[in-house]
This record gives structure tokens, C-alpha cells and sequence, in this order.
């Protein structure tokens, strides 16, 4: 995709916040191409990753969580969210299987379902990292798989444990 010119990408579920920071971050980048010379252009670039980082920081996007409740209905997302964190947790056992063992296959099929299903849930940061794990191992590149893997596992759970807090949240009105 990368090498087709793919330089940017949003994820599912459709944020709007998310889209719309996405559009304004590129059509004002096309707006001011031609005036700017490389340094500029380069500390222009400089920012927007920043501003990505700070969007991203959060474990957990309330935003997201929101909309889910949107497209389906508030009263279900309890049990959404518990079967997902049920299936997460499975994945996440997984993973560290497939890790101990260096079946990079199997890392990459769990790490790939785990950051989708983490993205349509709120759970920002986890999503991200097993993004860059499933790059990594895409390239092949099995050593920094394992070091960005690492953290993975408590991630994870400090997220699973403000999920949990939300849930509760929500039963209790």
C-alpha cells in the first residue's frame, strides 16, 4: 500500500472526530505544498505525528464507545464489551503461546483479529501496538515482534480493567 502511495488510513469503526481531523490534516497539507520549502513541509510533518501520538495516548476512546452504542443500541453494550474482552483475553493467551513458541503465523492471524476487534471497542492503544506488532511481523522482522510484543499482555489488562469500570458504570445507571 505504502509503496502505491497509500499515506494515510482510518480504521473501523468510522470515527467522525477521527475523519474529520484526518480530511483537514490533508487537504491543508495539499493547500500549502506549493508554498512551503522542505524544512517547513518536514516540521509540518513532525506535528501531525505528534498530534496523532496525543490523539492515540488514551487506552480507552469513549468516543468510540459511543458510537458502537449508536449503531447498535446502549443496552447491549455490556455484554458487547464482555464477550469482547472474554474473546480478547483468549487471544491475548494466545498470543503469549505463539510468542514462547515463535510461531510467527499464528502471532500475526491473533494479532491481526486482536486489533480489529480492539478498535471496533474503544480500545485505542491496545489496538495500535498490535498494529505495529503485525507490521513487524509482516516484515519479518521476529525480533522487534517480540519486544513490541512484550508490553502487550499489560496493556491489555489496564485496559480490560477500564472496560470493566465502564460496564459497571453503565449497570449501575
Amino acid at each position: 500500500f505504502i509503496k502505491a502511495g497509500m499515506d494515510d488510513y482510518l480504521t473501523k469503526p468510522i470515527d467522525r472526530t477521527t475523519t474529520l481531523h484526518c480530511i483537514a490534516r490533508w487537504t491543508e497539507s495539499r493547500k500549502s505544498e506549493g508554498s512551503q520549502n522542505n524544512s517547513t513541509k518536514n516540521q509540518a510533518d513532525i506535528s501531525s505525528v505528534d498530534a496523532i501520538d496525543r490523539y492515540i495516548d488514551p487506552l480507552v476512546n469513549i468516543n468510540i464507545l459511543k458510537q458502537l452504542a449508536r449503531d447498535t443500541s446502549p443496552d447491549i453494550i455490556p455484554k458487547l464489551l464482555m464477550l469482547y474482552i472474554d474473546d480478547a483475553r483468549k487471544r491475548i493467551e494466545q498470543i503469549k503461546v505463539a510468542m514462547t513458541q515463535s510461531y510467527f503465523k499464528t502471532l500475526e492471524f491473533e494479532i491481526h483479529a486482536l486489533s480489529s476487534s480492539a478498535i471496533t471497542h474503544g480500545n485505542l492503544r491496545l489496538h495500535t501496538l498490535a498494529k505495529k506488532i503485525e507490521q513487524l511481523c509482516q516484515q519479518d522482522n521476529y525480533k522487534k515482534t517480540l519486544e513490541y510484543a512484550i508490553p502487550l499482555p499489560t496493556i491489555a489488562n489496564e485496559s480490560f480493567r477500564l472496560l470493566e469500570n465502564y460496564i459497571s458504570e453503565i449497570q449501575a445507571g
